[in-house]
């Protein structure tokens, strides 16, 4: 949103829409998007003034005098920011449980940018919006303030949002531009773009849902032998080189830029590289025009990102009007855990592919090198832009962003550059208006220092399992506790506030909060979390049905948005937070399976709806280490196991070297030699043996192989080959030990 020129007709009604004065200033709503048939469009939205409320004070005439006493004298400067005043009957604050009691308050209209827009129009991010025809008018191209193929003027109230069902639950046919740069860096520095030349810029384009490339080519400065597959424009200057290619931006006119680190490093770079060669082009000077607004320049600035659930990152934000910048390095960090996050293993990892081969400390010296030495970076520069195209493709990462921000309402660079509050509060927004709740602007405080208690672990007993072990686990564990005891902040009874309520009408919590019961009033949260379990139910229902690839994706996509003792003398082995692990005596698999089922299904009769206990899988075999650190054979299905899963050991830890990882996975999986763990000792005394008091490990294994069978055990001089079975630290290691004949490993 953002302050604007008021508009003399309204398109639908051929009349002059209501205002306080022709001249003012008025907010305007900009939304960028793009028509099924791919033309980009911008749209001016008119009529809509963002707002807040305040309780209205109990003498409002007194309050009234105040306020012009205050402000007199300076009318015209408030008025500039406060457009108008309304009053609204009959409100209750989210906060707390108010026994049905309501207030009038007061709405104050700003000239200010918000949510609300999307919230009173029920717009969730990156979702469809319809102009009926004759409800907006096109605005020619001497009027028009972007570069987008379509711009036009309409008023708010005629805009139709469509929920995200059937023809518009379809992913919009969004342009994609993945580049890369490569620059010259001096001998021994990292790149610094005061300094060192940018070389090359190489770009894919693609439309989302596309297999077609619409565009492949690279900037290169200097000669370069031409590339099949790609177009070659070299450039005799590297001005020539910056401006043609955002020129290139332009005419692409691409929704989404991304690439790999783009955020921290090939844009910035691109930025103060132009803006220390402008000093000498004047042309550069415009360099950063890169959105769709004419004349505005992509800005940037330092951000520290922090949330519980990503930690700490310090970012460049820069900020193109009209464009997404969505980076796939962030995108990475935020959804899998890989023991490297270059583009290199990266890709390796989940594409089969790999990098061209070129170092970075040779980059320069193609550069200098001949057309067909130009060309060899060319195509390692290229293979950078496509690769981060390709994981986007692979990983579904926009249609899972799209349904995200469609189920949460936030448009789609939140989920880029803010955390988990944003879309809670987004949802909060949207539920609060349609059942007549306001949310209360509370005072910030200082960070609070109070700790919560961690979720009960049971002590887990460390074994080797040879029988099957099948884990339970609680379905949406803190999700289904809010709904079973209405926990919201609407259910809150503040203080003494619970004498008014009968016994039976609430609940009180471990921590002493309390909470009125469900059949009192259900508590917003539950409400919402109730919305969601059901459309992920639909979605699942939806994936299955769909025989379309894109259109499977899309409801995989909003699924995973939405997702948030016995008979058999069952002794549960370990637990954690929402899980158990419990062996049930069974032999195999196929026994062990049908019975976690039932045991679920009876311990979920214990708890109120919608908390329950559901059979997960089966280990078998299982080696319980300790808390959170465990390995087995994973099964889900009677016939065959499906993977190794491992929890917390070195061969998934990623501060250990790979050689760790790799050699525990080989014992694991039972793929290693066992000649390789051999160990011989010399044996230079026997166990009774004078003077022989510190007990060691190989001794005491030729002493208990003498008394099995004195004619085969080592004698005095021998070297006694043996393999440590077992290591713990209240076992003395030489009862460990297992004997192994030469010849059986040699």
């Amino acid at each position: 949103m953002t302050s604007g020129d008021p508009v003399k007709i309204d398109p639908a009604t051929g009349k002059a829409p209501k205002q306080s004065s022709p001249e003012e200033v008025v907010p305007v709503i900009r939304l960028y998007g793009v028509t099924e048939e791919g033309n980009s469009v911008f749209t001016h939205v008119h009529g809509f003034v963002p707002y807040f409320y305040i309780p209205c004070p109990p003498n409002f005439e007194a309050v009234i005098t105040a306020l012009r006493a205050r402000i007199r004298g300076d009318e015209n400067r408030i008025r500039s920011l406060c457009l108008g005043v309304g009053f609204a009957k009959d409100k209750q604050s989210l906060l707390g449980y108010s026994f049905g009691n309501t207030r009038d308050f007061l709405q104050i209209y700003l000239a200010m940018p918000s949510l609300l827009p999307k919230v009173d129009k029920d717009i969730p991010g990156a979702s469809w919006i319809e102009l009926p025809k004759g409800t907006y008018s096109i605005r020619s191209d001497s009027k028009k303030r972007s570069r987008c193929q379509l711009e036009v003027d309409v008023f708010f109230n005629h805009m139709k949002s469509h929920p995200c069902k059937g023809e518009w639950n379809k992913v919009a046919p969004l342009r994609i531009l993945s580049f890369d740069i490569e620059c010259a860096g001096r001998k021994g520095h990292f790149p610094e773009a005061d300094k060192d030349p940018v070389i090359q810029i190489a770009n894919v384009v693609k439309v989302q849902g596309s297999d077609d490339v619409v565009a492949k080519n690279v900037f290169t400065l200097g000669g370069c032998t031409p590339i099949v597959g790609a177009h070659v424009i070299s450039n005799a200057t590297e001005d020539e080189l910056l401006w043609e290619w955002s020129q290139f931006v332009k005419v692409a006119d691409p929704d989404i830029l991304t690439g790999y680190n783009i955020q921290n490093f090939d844009v910035p770079y691109l930025l103060n590289r132009a803006k220390a060669l402008s000093r000498k082009s004047k042309k550069l000077e415009k360099f950063g025009e890169w959105g769709r607004l004419r004349g505005k320049m992509a800005t940037m600035k330092d951000t520290t990102f922090q949330s519980s659930a990503y930690g700490k990152r310090e970012n460049v934000e820069t900020s193109i009007d009209g464009r997404v910048m969505f980076d796939m390095l962030p995108y990475m960090f935020r959804n899998h855990k890989l023991s490297s996050y270059s583009l290199n293993s990266v890709s390796a990892e989940l594409l089969g592919q790999q990098k061209e081969d070129v170092h970075h400390s040779i980059i320069s010296d193609l550069q200098n090198g001949s057309d067909e030495d130009r060309r060899r970076l060319a195509v390692y520069c290229i293979k950078d832009a496509l690769l981060p195209m390709k994981l986007m493709e692979k990983l579904s990462v926009m249609v899972n962003y799209i349904e995200m921000a469609r189920v949460t309402g936030v448009p789609l660079n939140f989920l880029l550059s803010r955390g988990q509050q944003i879309k809670v509060f987004s949802m909060l927004l949207r539920k609060t208006r349609s059942v007549n709740l306001l949310i209360p602007n509370l005072p910030k405080h200082a960070v609070d220092q109070e700790t919560y208690e961690g979720a009960t672990v049971i002590e887990p007993k460390k074994a080797f399992y040879e029988e099957p072990i099948a884990t339970l686990d609680f379905a949406s564990l803190y999700p289904s506790i809010m709904q079973a005891y209405n926990l919201c902040y609407s259910t809150l009874v503040a203080g003494e506030d619970k004498n008014k309520l009968k016994p039976d009408q609430y609940l009180t919590s471990p921590s002493g909060d309390v909470f009125v019961k469900s059949e009192v009033t259900k508590g917003l949260l539950p409400a919402i979390l109730d919305e969601l379990l059901t459309a992920r139910k639909q979605a699942k229902r939806d994936m299955a049905a769909a025989t379309d690839p894109m259109e499977k994706a899309v409801q995989n996509g909003r699924q995973l948005a939405l997702k948030n003792g016995y008979d058999h003398d069952a002794d549960v082995v370990y637990g954690d937070t929402d899980s158990v692990m419990v062996k049930f005596g069974s032999k195999t698999v196929a026994e062990a399976m049908p019975l976690a089922e039932k045991a679920a299904e009876e311990v979920s009769k214990i708890f109120p709806q919608p908390i329950k206990l559901e059979f997960e899988k089966v280990y078998w075999p299982y080696l319980l280490m300790n808390k959170k650190r465990y390995a087995g054979l994973l099964w889900t299905k009677v016939d065959k196991y499906d993977k190794m899963d491992t929890k917390g050991l070195e061969t998934v830890r990623r501060d250990n070297c790979l050689l760790v990882r790799k050699v525990i996975s080989e014992l694991l999986q039972n793929r290693m030699d066992i000649s390789l763990l051999v160990i011989t000792k010399s044996l230079g005394k026997s166990a009774d043996s004078e003077g022989y008091t510190a007990k060691q490990a190989h001794v005491e294994l030729a002493m208990r192989m003498k008394k099995r069978d004195p004619g085969t055990a080592p004698n005095v001089g021998d070297r006694v080959p043996y393999v440590i079975i077992q290591e713990r630290y209240v076992v003395v290691l030489s009862h460990s030990l297992l004997y192994v004949k030469v010849s059986a490993v040699f």
